[in-house]
């Protein structure tokens, strides 16, 4: 007697398990294992099995099928250059936008021996060093342009609405 095909959904929770051809209505023996198969096993991520159809059209992961959400990117290697260039051009720029706020907030002056002006002197460093270092945080280089962009805008838009009233 022969067990009824496993739906689309039943096999997806079978995470990793190794489902023999027959489920998927192919022609090889009922407990053979084909190439398509170790295929989608070797492509799932983290133990998640990944069916198909024989024709390919519909494809859904168990990760899915049970939680009903898609998982975000993960974080990865790709755009390291575009996110190390986000972080070094706009970085620097957040850091001398946040200086100036600074600066405008302590009243600094030009003597560098004030206590504000020795804060403000070595205030961009770390700050600009902290923003290319969390600049591989973005999921893509996209995602980091943007982002320091506004945060960009919207603090050298506070540095010179500060220094019309402050002036």
């Amino acid at each position: 007697m022969s067990a009824a095909p496993l739906s689309f959904a039943a096999r997806g929770l079978i995470a990793g398990a190794a489902q023999p051809v027959g489920c998927y209505g192919g022609d090889e023996p009922e407990n053979a294992f084909s190439d398509r198969t170790a295929d989608r096993r070797n492509r799932a991520d983290a133990g998640v099995y990944s069916a198909a159809s024989d024709t390919g059209d519909f494809q859904a992961s168990g990760a899915h099928i049970v939680s009903g959400t898609t998982q975000p990117k993960p974080l990865d290697g790709t755009g390291w250059i575009g996110k190390v260039l986000a972080g070094l051009i706009l970085g620097a720029t957040l850091a001398i936008g946040l200086m100036g706020i600074l600066g405008l907030l302590f009243h600094a002056d030009a003597q560098l021996k004030t206590a504000a002006s020795q804060i403000l002197r070595w205030f961009p460093g770390p700050v600009w060093g902290l923003v290319v270092a969390f600049s591989f945080l973005f999921r893509s280089p996209r995602q980091a342009w943007l982002t320091l962009v506004l945060v960009n805008a919207g603090v050298w838009i506070l540095f010179f609405l500060l220094h019309g009233v402050m002036a």
